[in-house]
C-alpha cells in the first residue's frame, strides 16, 4: 500500500524480475568482503586508545569521547561477527518481555517494562499506576499499590522500617534516604510517589518529576511545533512530582551522584513496572549506608552519568564484550 493506504499497482517487467532475484545474494557478498577489515581496523583502534593515559580523577571531555569510541568498536566487533545477545533457554524469538521472567526489572529498551507481561503469565504483580489513580485518586494512589504483597522474579521489597531519612553525605545534597538495616543486591525500595500531573504540567518539568517511558514520549513530541495541541494535554499524563509529598515517601530522598567520585557511592538503579517508578539495589548495602543513585546524562548540567565514569567501567565492558567473541 502507498502512504494513504492504496494498494499501488506495480509494473509486470518489474514484478517479473523481483521474482527470481535473492536479495541475500549481493548482501552476502558484500558481508563476506567488507567485514574481515572492519574487524581489523577495529582491533588497531582499540589498541591504540587503550596506550593512551587517561586521568584518575578528573572526567574530561575527551576521556568521555574515548569510552564512547571505545563502546562503539567493540559493539561494531560483535556486530561484525554475528555475536548475538544471550537468551535464555525457553526464551522465544518473537517474546521480547520474555526476559521478565528472570527479572521483573525489563531488559532495557527492548522491554522498559513488564506488568503487562508478568500478569498474563500469573505472576502477582502491583497494582498499575492508572488502576491505582483510580481506586485512591491523584494524591493518594501509591496507597493502593500493593507494592509488598506483589510475587514477581527477583522482587523483594523492603520492610518500611528498613530504611530511614537522616542528612545526606553526598555535599549540598540535603536529606538523604540510608539503610536502618542489612540490605541485599535486589531489595526493592517503596515506589516513589507524589502527585500525578496532566500533561500541560509535566511539560512544565520540575527537579522532582518522574514519568513512566511512554509519557516521556508523548512530552518530547510536544516540543515539534507540529504536534496538535488540545484539552488532552489536561489528561492524566501518570508523570509524578514527588516535591509536596515530604511524608510517607522515602524514596524521594534518595539522591544521585553529581560527580565521578560520588559516582562510587552509586547502589541503585532506577526501574518501572506498571508505570510506577522504584529504586533497586545492586548491590548489598550495610546499615547505616547512604542509598544513591544514578540520574543518568540528562539531569546534571556538565555531568554526563556515572555509566561513564565508575571505576572500571571501560577495561570492564570491553573485556566482557571481547571474551565473548
Amino acid at each position: 500500500p502507498d502512504s494513504n493506504g492504496l494498494h499501488c499497482k506495480m509494473p509486470s517487467a518489474i514484478v517479473h524480475r523481483l521474482a527470481f532475484m535473492s536479495p541475500l545474494q549481493p548482501r552476502r557478498r558484500a558481508v563476506a568482503t567488507i567485514w574481515p577489515l572492519l574487524v581489523v581496523a577495529g582491533v588497531v583502534l582499540m589498541g591504540v586508545l587503550l596506550l593512551l593515559p587517561e586521568p584518575s580523577f578528573v572526567f574530561s571531555s575527551a576521556a568521555a569521547s574515548r569510552r564512547g569510541l571505545l563502546g562503539g568498536v567493540a559493539g561494531l566487533l560483535a556486530s561484525a561477527v554475528g555475536q548475538p545477545r544471550a537468551k535464555a533457554a525457553n526464551e522465544p524469538a518473537d517474546e521480547p518481555c520474555a526476559c521478565c521472567e528472570r527479572d521483573w526489572c525489563g531488559c532495557g529498551d527492548k522491554c522498559t517494562d513488564c506488568h503487562v507481561y508478568l500478569a498474563a503469565k500469573g505472576f502477582k504483580v502491583p497494582l498499575d499506576i492508572a488502576v491505582a489513580f483510580d481506586a485512591a485518586g491523584k494524591v493518594g494512589w501509591g496507597t493502593a499499590l500493593g507494592w509488598q504483597a506483589a510475587r514477581m522474579p527477583r522482587w523483594q521489597p523492603v520492610a518500611n522500617e528498613d530504611v530511614k531519612v537522616e542528612g545526606s553525605t553526598l555535599e549540598g545534597a540535603g536529606q538523604g534516604l540510608f539503610a536502618a538495616a542489612q540490605l541485599p543486591k535486589g531489595a526493592v525500595l517503596p515506589p516513589y510517589q507524589g502527585p500525578q500531573l496532566s500533561f500541560a504540567e509535566a511539560e512544565r518539568g520540575g527537579t522532582y518529576m518522574w514519568c513512566p517511558a511512554k509519557a516521556r514520549e508523548v512530552i518530547g513530541d510536544l516540543k515539534d511545533s507540529s504536534v496538535k495541541r488540545g484539552s488532552w494535554l489536561d489528561g492524566p499524563s501518570f508523570c509524578v512530582d514527588a516535591q509536596p509529598l515530604v511524608k510517607g515517601n522515602p524514596s524521594r530522598y534518595v539522591n544521585a551522584a553529581a560527580t565521578e567520585k560520588q559516582c562510587k557511592a552509586v547502589n541503585t538503579e532506577i526501574c518501572q513496572i506498571g508505570g510506577v517508578m522504584y529504586y533497586r539495589t545492586t548491590q548489598p548495602v550495610a546499615p547505616g549506608a547512604e542509598l544513591v543513585t544514578d540520574y543518568g546524562s540528562t539531569y546534571w548540567p556538565g555531568f554526563d552519568s556515572c555509566q561513564l565514569v565508575t571505576e572500571n567501567d571501560l577495561l570492564g565492558k570491553l573485556n566482557s564484550r571481547i571474551s565473548g567473541l
